[in-house]
């Protein structure tokens, strides 16, 4: 027993040593290769600052540079050259319009899709004024949207189609995810569209004439925009859609949402999805429309409000409660649910009355 006791010992502290070994010697490798990158990839930028400084606005990359730049290492090396360029008011514009045709054949033969993503995260920042409008970095961006796998090339490449401002270009783009049953995340969607320096109202109009193409997440994303920056003008069209048994929860809580930004021309529709979801399992609507209702006090809302405050959801309750507490509860109305047998809606209203 002792010796196979001394001998598990033995083995263990060998397998200690190991992984002390090999963690040293990656730590090592490491520290190496940080070492070599940086100065590297300082050497690389310098040559590429040389290359726009001497040549300027005559610059042209050339077959063999173009290959070059399909390596992360160069590529990153000439971007920094490049926002530098930039930076120092050199004419990069010109640059890139004198080099459309280089530029996009570099975004095919770059091949690994995390270096595309880098690449139209390159055409998006040396475009951040929306000025360079190139044909081919258009349809380069088009070829990685389409063709992306991964989110984050995907991504980069919408913001690059964000960057040319041009809405029929985006909205093109989006018809493009929709129909090929990409799933894209709404927030990202939601927050692209919403920062899009172009003109807003055309783009957004442009995408609800084409709402019943777009997939869940892309009406989601576009319904969001709209309460955002406060556009009205399709609430009525999109009224229609929580009566639709078809429509989903989150859409319907979307375009409660939207209603809820002119409430006081919707209060018969949000006390309506207040009465109907108030106590279905699916309550998520009876929620929201509890708070829409706080910036359009009214007798019918408060009367749908007390109703709604005993909710079987806690949610419900609580949402219903802070409204009611943000118009005002007069004493009688106090004591009328303090007194009341639903315990949950008085501890509910307390709890929102002491807020």
């Amino acid at each position: 027993m002792d010796i196979r006791r001394d001998y598990f010992l033995l083995w263990l502290m060998l397998v200690y040593l190991t992984i002390i070994v090999v963690s040293l010697g990656a730590h090592f490798a490491l520290f190496v290769s940080r070492r070599c990158y940086m100065p590297r990839r300082r050497r690389k930028e310098k040559r590429w600052m040389n290359f726009f400084k001497e040549n300027g606005r005559d610059a042209i990359l050339s077959e063999h540079q173009i290959r070059m730049l399909r390596n992360d290492i160069e590529l990153a090396a000439w971007s920094d050259a490049l926002f530098q360029y930039k930076e120092e008011g050199g004419d990069y514009r010109l640059f890139v319009k004198r080099n459309a045709e280089q530029l996009s054949r570099l975004g095919i033969l770059i091949e690994r899709e995390v270096i595309r993503a880098y690449y139209a995260y390159i055409i998006t920042r040396i475009n951040e004024d929306g000025k360079i409008q190139s044909k081919e970095l258009k349809a380069l961006m088009k070829v990685y949207l389409q063709d992306g796998h991964s989110v984050y090339l995907r991504e980069n490449a919408l913001k690059a189609i964000y960057s040319f401002r041009e809405p029929a270009g985006i909205v093109q783009a989006w018809l493009m995810l929709s129909k090929r049953g990409l799933y894209h995340d709404s927030k990202l969607l939601g927050n692209d569209l919403t920062d899009f320096p172009g003109d807003i109202r055309l783009l957004t109009a442009l995408l609800m004439s084409r709402y019943s193409d777009l997939e869940e997440n892309f009406k989601i994303a576009l319904i969001n925009t709209l309460r955002q920056h406060k556009i009205v003008t399709f609430n009525k069209r999109l009224e229609l859609e929580l009566y639709k048994k078809s429509v989903s929860i989150d859409i319907k809580c979307c375009v409660i949402r939207l209603l809820g930004v002119d409430a006081g021309n919707y209060v018969q529709v949000l006390t309506e999805m207040l009465a109907i979801y108030m106590n279905r399992e699916d309550w998520e609507p009876a929620a929201v429309a509890a708070i829409a209702l706080k910036s359009a006090p009214s007798q019918q809302g408060r009367q749908y409000l007390f109703e709604a405050l005993t909710s079987r959801y806690w949610h419900v309750r609580k949402n219903v409660a802070l409204t009611l507490a943000h118009y005002g509860v007069t004493e009688e109305e106090k004591n009328s649910v303090m007194n009341g047998s639903d315990r949950y809606a008085a501890d509910a209203l307390s709890w929102a009355l002491s807020q």
